[in-house]
């Protein structure tokens, strides 16, 4: 007879430990996946064999997670290949299995699929062992793989491994992650948490009960108000820089901050905080996690009579903080989490591995219980077995003990230990979680005092809590939860919810609670009716949560009672808040209109009555019908589709009986929840008595500096002989002192021109000659009459770029200008450094000349500032520069009189830049011909393009893809509106608008972008428009309508 010629593969002595691993990964039948699916494509191309397969080689089959080339997904072991290729360290290659004694008459090379090829790579995981290989098959004999082939194979199978060991640990994430949202959602007290970049994220069942809001994409500074955070004593809404979270967040240890939720309808709460930042492994931050202790009752506690009931209920159901200490087998510690530091005053690291908990246990406790555990067990205990020595014998233990905190302060606490054990029951060391009980314990000898006072009066609390069966019976019940339905612990144990809930509201509390059975919601809120036991009706607040294990199969309900019998007074207050509204309302300085599409009042406030001579309720009536101008106004700003502040103008508006009025007007759109009725708020202010005041002023600042420069004039001449010696020769003391008096008589007399000059510019009385210049010939004319100030500051003057061309300008004024600019980068510029006058034409075939110094560059504080009357840098360094605050202002209103537009750019340390542009002489077209231009600031290609095909008939549209062009680009052009992202890839888009508001305020912007804009930029931008939510034809529509706003004014 033939020897048999097919052998199996004999098992190692290490094959338990290998099927253990494999098993580990939970991925045996599971089903098929793309990425495995494509791996085993790629090896058969690789290698170019028709079958591939993923093989692992469980107890007594090989089964397949990926196949191509075969229609069956496991085979017994014994006929398996990949058996014996996972005894081996690398490819395992049979080049004929009909001539390898191995294989010969194996069923899977006699029969179907008829193997004659095969070649297999181990799929070694990362404890050493084999899962089964990576393996390419072939129905005739073949060469073997080159060593390309072998070296594609055998990393694929290493990239196989990666996605096995990869998938496994997805699985127990998502386990983890779904325990730990059961966990939070279960615990009484309140969890909040965000990321790295202040976006609120975990939010558990308390927290949002508490709030009574879900968490949303909000800024920092919004969370105060949006989630109802109030001083402990509820006087005033919390600032922001007390947020506990934000502190958390920006790296402050929060330690026991008190604060008070104000969540509408619901009676106030005060919270104790605690939190801090998280960070990863390698100490980067990831975000902040606070926890909030409701301690309304604590608080309440210490107050009056009817505050005593509330004091009750906390007690009951208040949450404290958990300390958690564990040691090693020799009572050393190990672990002494925050709680613990809290709680006794030690940090981690003066106790960790260098004490025992004898440290702060009180002596004669642990010698009493030393005796009387040595009489328990008939041996002597001692030392640290007095605290483990029920543990050791596998009984976990749960006293009362004194902690000595190391301020010397004794807390009582309730301690459990238990025994930790490892894989094979070994005990490795202790677990000790001790709860601070003392002011638990004060409380209840105080509640004892006050049921004793007061009787049955403070039977009842104000909440309750239950564990509820999937069927509906009570599992478990809170005390408080007997007080609200009148029956006994044992009673309600023995019942369901059921039969306790109003018949009316029984069908839908079960209709939620199958919807969230089936996973079609989270959690539930409602309003129902119970029963009590004294057959009355209670009406409730009931909040429900499901628990699910680790395979989100459902276990019990979480259920809370609360008692809202106070709702009554909660809206009393409300109504009393909504009359104190209106009071305000009505008290304000400005007219208030409220009109709805179709331009009828629904609200006024006194102060339009009287400014707009209205009847003292017009509410009903059409706008039109009563302000006719103010009409006309309106129909070019308002039908736009999202809120926010639509347009602010000023205008004088004839009212029929009345003069004129000068007004400044703002007009904003409200949406209401559903966007289905918007409102359109207009303010109105008169500017009359302003204007008038405005005039006084100049008058005043003209009369005082006319009367102040001769007499100026006639001391800084003065003193100028003087100091010259034309009196005689003079001490070089009196000397300095007189230079002194001379240098700030010049500042005087510098002041007082300016504000000359500025008075002119605003009254409109300045003449401006404006003429044809040659540039080249008015910058070295600047720069010879520059050259002798920049010596005192050890600068260098030159002038770069192509002077070429002329420009319409007032040359004394233009002169003026370029000297305001160099003087003060001269000022700021180091000794030694270069002052440059850079000239190049721009793309309306204009002049554009820039001042670029190499100084300390220009705070950011003080940007917004910088164009502004008597403005300078807020710093010593600044100061002592001299100037006198107006020249910058000057300069502007003399660029824009001329026609020219003037702007800066500037990087704190990197010098600055000041740049001004005017039409070439030659160029200036009628303005019949000028067509508008919008700048659309913008990195995403496609809504670039549609943006520009949407205002095509309107306008011509330039694209800038990041800030650097855009600034280049506002330099060159002079736009009529600018369309403008936020998040751009080299910048926030909010740093344009801040230099373009400052240097061009009447170009209007809007911010087209998907991320939240501050409040404080909303109101000054011309729109705020969401990329989401916004058509084209209601972008073209806006667009229009500014670009209408623009030109008539």
């Amino acid at each position: 007879m033939a020897a048999n010629r097919f052998r199996t593969a004999k098992l190692t002595d290490d094959e338990p430990l290998r099927l253990r691993e494999l098993n580990k990964l939970r991925v045996l039948d599971s089903p098929p996946e793309r990425h495995f699916d494509d791996l085993v494509e790629l090896a058969a191309q690789i290698c170019e064999k028709p079958i591939a397969l993923v093989s692992l080689v469980d107890r007594d089959r090989q089964w397949f997670k990926a196949a191509k080339g075969v229609s069956f997904q496991q085979t017994g072991r014994d006929e398996s290949f990949c058996a014996h290729a996972i005894q081996g360290s690398g490819i395992l290659e049979v080049l004929d299995t009909k001539a390898d004694e191995r294989f010969a008459e194996n069923p899977l090379v006699i029969g179907e699929p008829h193997i004659r090829y095969y070649a297999g790579a181990p799929l070694v995981g990362r404890a050493g062992f084999a899962y089964g290989t990576l393996c390419v098959l072939d129905t005739s004999p073949n060469r073997p793989l080159t060593e390309a082939q072998r070296a594609g194979l055998e990393r694929l199978a290493l990239l196989t491994v990666d996605r096995l060991e990869d998938w496994s640990y997805q699985q127990q994430a998502d386990v983890s992650s779904r325990i730990l949202s059961t966990l939070l959602d279960s615990m009484p007290d309140a969890v909040v948490s965000c990321d790295s970049d202040g976006n609120l994220r975990e939010f558990n069942l308390a927290a949002r009960q508490w709030h009574g809001v879900d968490p949303r994409l909000l800024a920092p500074e919004h969370w105060a108000k949006h989630f109802d955070l109030y001083e402990p004593d509820g006087s005033a809404l919390l600032a922001t820089e007390k947020v506990p979270l934000l502190r958390a967040w920006r790296g402050e240890l929060v330690r026991n901050a008190e604060l008070m939720i104000r969540a509408k309808g619901q009676p106030p709460r005060v919270v104790l905080c605690n939190g801090q930042r998280l960070v990863d492994a390698f100490d980067r931050p990831i975000g902040a996690v606070v926890t909030m202790s409701d301690i309304t009752e604590l608080r309440a506690a210490s107050s009056d009579l009817q505050q005593t009931r509330a004091y009750l209920e906390s007690v009951i159901d208040a949450s404290v903080s958990v300390a958690i200490i564990a040691t090693d087998t020799r009572g050393y510690i190990s672990l002494f989490n925050s709680g613990a530091e809290r709680l006794l005053g030690y940090s981690s690291e003066e106790v960790v591995g260098a004490q025992t908990p004898a440290l702060f246990h009180l002596e004669s406790e642990v010698a009493a219980r030393s005796a009387e555990l040595s009489k328990k067990f008939g041996r002597q205990v001692e030392g640290f077995d007095v605290f483990v020595a029920s543990a050791r014998e596998g009984i976990p233990e749960t006293s009362t003990w004194t902690y000595v905190r190391k301020d010397g302060e004794h807390r009582t606490v309730q301690l459990s230990v238990s025994a930790l054990k490892d894989d094979e029951n070994a005990t490795t060391g202790y677990l000790g979680m001790a709860v601070d009980v003392t002011d638990q314990r004060r409380a209840e000898q105080e509640a004892q005092l006050a049921n004793e006072r007061f009787g049955e009066a403070f039977k009842s609390a104000a909440q309750g809590m239950a564990l509820v069966s999937l069927e509906g019976r009570w599992m478990d019940v809170n005390e408080a939860i007997t007080k609200l339905f009148g029956y006994s612990r044992e009673a309600l144990l023995g019942t369901d919810f059921q039969t306790l809930t109003h018949p009316e509201d029984l069908v839908s509390d079960l209709a939620l609670l199958n919807d969230l059975l089936a996973g079609r919601i989270d959690q539930y809120q409602m309003k129902k009716r119970y029963y009590r036991r004294d057959g009355s009706v209670m009406h409730a607040l009931l909040s429900v949560g499901l628990v699910r294990d680790e395979n989100r199969r459902p276990l019990h309900f979480v259920s809370q009672v609360q008692d809202i019998s106070v709702e009554h007074q909660a809206l009393q207050e409300l109504e009393e808040n909504g009359a104190f509204l209106l009071q305000l309302f009505d008290s304000l300085a400005d007219a208030v209109l409220v009109i709805d599409r179709d331009t009828q009042i629904v609200g006024h406030n006194l102060a339009a009555v009287t400014l707009f001579e209205l009847p003292t309720d017009a509410t009903g009536s059409l706008l039109s019908a009563r302000l006719p101008e103010l009409t006309e106004r309106l129909d070019g700003s308002s039908g736009q589709g999202s809120a926010g502040l639509l347009a602010r103008w000023n205008t004088t508006l004839t009212i029929v009986g009345k003069q004129p009025l000068p007004l400044e007007l703002s007009l904003t759109q409200v949406l209401s929840p559903s966007e289905q009725n918007p409102r359109w708020v207009l303010v109105a202010r008169d500017l009359s008595e302003s204007q008038r005041n405005e005039l006084l002023k100049n008058q005043f600042v003209s009369t005082v500096s006319h009367e102040l420069r001769t007499p100026l004039t006639s001391i800084s001449g003065s003193l100028g002989l003087i100091a010259g010696g034309a009196l005689g020769e003079i001490p070089e003391r009196i000397g300095g002192m007189l230079r002194i008096a001379q240098q700030n008589t010049q500042r005087l007399i510098q002041l007082v021109n300016d504000l000359l000059d500025l008075n002119k510019l605003s009254a409109n009385e300045m003449n401006l000659e404006i003429q044809r210049i040659e540039v080249a010939a008015i910058l070295e004319q600047a720069i010879d009459q520059m050259k002798g100030y920049a010596i005192p500051y050890g600068v260098e003057l030159r002038i770069t770029g192509d002077t070429s061309g002329h420009v319409n300008a007032d040359p004394d004024r233009l002169l003026q200008v370029l000297f305001n600019l160099v003087s003060n980068a001269c000022k700021f510029s180091p000794r030694g450094a270069m002052v440059d006058i850079h000239c190049e034409p721009n793309a309306e075939d204009g002049a554009l000349i820039s001042v670029v110094d190499s100084g300390p560059g220009i705070p950011k504080a003080f940007r917004s500032r910088i164009f502004e009357r008597f403005a300078q840098a807020d710093s010593s360094e600044n100061r002592v520069k001299g100037g006198t605050g107006l020249g910058l202002a000057v300069t502007r209103e003399l660029v824009e009189r001329m026609g020219g537009v003037i702007g800066f750019e500037s990087q704190e340390g990197d010098g600055a830049r000041f740049w001004f542009r005017f039409p070439r002489a030659e160029v200036r077209l009628p303005m019949e011909s000028v067509v508008a231009r919008v700048l659309h600031v913008e990195d995403d290609d496609d809504l670039a393009a549609v943006v520009r095909g949407q205002l095509a008939t309107v306008a011509r549209v330039d694209r800038a893809e990041t800030l650097r062009e855009a600034h280049e680009r506002l330099r060159q052009v002079s736009y009529d509106l600018i369309l403008l992202d936020l998040k751009l890839e080299d910048g926030d888009g909010l740093s344009l608008w801040e230099t373009l508001h400052r240097s061009q305020p009447d170009v209007p912007v809007v911010i087209l972008s998907g991320y939240e804009v501050p409040r404080a930029i909303a109101t000054k931008v011309a729109a705020v428009v969401q990329k989401a939510s916004v058509t084209p034809d209601e972008l073209e529509t806006r667009v229009v309508a500014l670009l209408k706003n623009r030109s008539e004014t």
